[in-house]
């Protein structure tokens, strides 16, 4: 059976248009499904644990974009919790194997929201009864899921989701993201696209636009990025993107060689430049030309610790194993799938091969 996790507000109200078409022809074709629709987003989120534990359900299927498609991944990934490793032992853990992306309910997509990243990475169609067709019939193609455990700074989130009752540490959190991660001015973007009326239409432009409003109150920081082959120290860092899938933004080609099955993430980090010099560049990264630019490094790797170091020390102590103190940490604010996060300092892994999409 079929689960939809209908979230009506994606696209500007497009999502529940979508769903309109879809279930006509759901019930045409006679297929057994189940309409999951929260209050909120709490609501939503436990009610697609729920499915993921249901033995009837064979996928989940998100009907919105990549933040709908986000929480639906979550929520298969902790319908059962799982076991808190220390915090010095957590980036060595091997966390899923394709056997248990096999025992869960597959995901599916059917785009409708504003960014639709995966979608443009998965060439979904844009008809939602040809997306359907693309979903039935692919058999179900297990990838990689990026796994965030966030430390320091973390409010009390109201959906509630990923906080762990095995966390090391009463401050945090363990979350997914399909698509990609960002540290720095991403997410001072995504509260400025908020603000603009017209970015369910125009996802591109209105991320575009958004760049130019964060930018006069955002201020450059320091950052290290402990990696299994050593440690990268940032300063007048702008940018952190651990990518899963080629695309963020609405389009934006930030990691060109980006893969989801090939078990590492993409880290794209964009520092040392002045505000000018940030505005200059940025054009490029429609068409993945950023890559080549002095001030952007572009890594891979399967686990990382990145600590946001005020006093700017590049955190030696993480490279030791051991978090930096309270003391010298600073919060700056991050994002996954476009939803909004906090935190001093995360742990970065890869599980590959973790669910099963069917796209």
């Amino acid at each position: 059976m079929y689960a939809f996790l209908l979230n009506p507000t994606a696209g500007g109200g497009r999502a529940a248009r979508v769903w309109t078409a879809l279930e006509s022809e759901l019930r045409r074709r006679g297929l057994r499904y189940e309409l999951l629709v929260g209050r909120d987003a709490h609501d939503a989120y436990a009610l697609a644990q729920e499915a993921a534990r249901s033995k009837d359900v064979d996928t989940i299927v998100a009907v919105g974009g990549d933040g709908t498609l986000s929480l639906a991944a979550n929520a298969l990934l902790n319908r059962s919790p799982l076991s808190a490793a220390g915090i010095c032992e957590a980036i060595d853990v091997a966390v899923s194997t394709t056997s248990t992306a096999e025992s869960r309910p597959a995901l599916g997509l059917i785009p409708a929201g504003s960014g639709n990243d995966v979608s443009r990475t998965f060439q979904l169609p844009k008809n939602p009864i040809a997306a359907l067709d693309r979903l039935l019939s692919a058999p179900g193609r297990a990838i990689d899921i990026g796994r965030l455990r966030l430390f320091g700074d973390i409010p009390a989130f109201e959906n509630g989701i990923g906080r762990s009752q095995n966390a090391d540490t009463p401050d945090e959190r363990t979350v997914y993201f399909f698509g990609f991660a960002g540290v720095g001015i991403d997410a001072a973007v995504v509260d400025a696209v908020e603000a603009l009326a017209f970015k369910k239409r125009f996802s591109r432009l209105a991320y575009a636009l958004g760049v130019f409003r964060a930018l006069s109150a955002f201020r450059p920081f320091r950052a290290s990025i402990v990696l299994e082959d050593g440690v990268l120290g940032l300063d007048g860092v702008w940018l952190i993107i651990f990518a899963n899938i080629p695309f963020f933004g609405g389009g934006m080609h930030i990691a060109p060689g980006a893969a989801v099955d090939d078990g590492f993430f993409d880290l794209i980090t964009v520092s040392g430049l002045d505000r000018m010099g940030f505005l200059r560049a940025f054009p490029s990264v429609f068409r993945g030309r950023h890559v080549h630019h002095p001030a952007v490094t572009v890594r891979r790797g399967r686990r990382a610790v990145l600590t946001l170091d005020e006093r700017g020390t590049f955190g030696q102590e993480a490279a030791n194993g051991v978090l930096l103190g309270r003391p010298q940490a600073v919060g700056v604010g991050l994002e996954r799938d476009g939803e909004r996060e906090t935190a001093c300092t995360l742990i970065v892994d890869v599980m590959p091969k973790a669910v099963r999409f069917r796209a």
